[in-house]
């Protein structure tokens, strides 16, 4: 919080984040792929560097995966980026979650996590989140 109110202090807004959208890309039964899709706007004069986006997703209502997407893109000046983030995680390495998923018909989901900005000020770190579920295309 103190970060944010430094950097309206110096002149600048700081930006929304919107999960558009979370989406099954692909499910085996070694791994599930994911794509999350993040709306980001800059509302200030100049352009936003972003940095990373990290992640925590949430299956059946427990931990399952986590990680950190760098990007070096700049977000430009009062305009709104579309920003995928792809999202993979193999079975082996949740062994405790994987039966859960691939026996159920759905798979309730939680995302969330924060995109870090760069400024001339400091970081600027701006949180997102959602939930949903997904209908498990191995019962197709």
């Amino acid at each position: 919080m103190l970060l944010m109110a430094t950097s309206l202090m110096y002149g600048c807004a700081a930006p929304t984040v919107k999960l558009d959208d979370v989406l099954l890309q692909r499910l085996t039964t070694e791994r599930i792929e994911v794509g999350m899709i993040l709306d980001l706007f800059n509302p200030n004069d100049f352009g936003m560097p972003l940095e990373t986006i990290d992640w925590g997703l949430r299956l059946f209502q427990s931990p399952f995966a986590n990680g950190i997407a760098k990007f070096g893109r700049q977000i430009p000046a009062r305009q709104s980026s579309r920003v995928e983030v792809p999202l993979g995680v193999r079975f082996a390495d949740v062994a405790s979650s994987v039966q859960q998923v691939v026996s159920s018909r759905t798979i309730p989901w939680n995302i969330g996590g924060t995109c870090n900005f760069r400024l001339p000020t400091g970081p600027l770190a701006i949180g997102y989140q959602n939930a949903g579920s997904w209908q498990n295309p191995l019962y197709r």
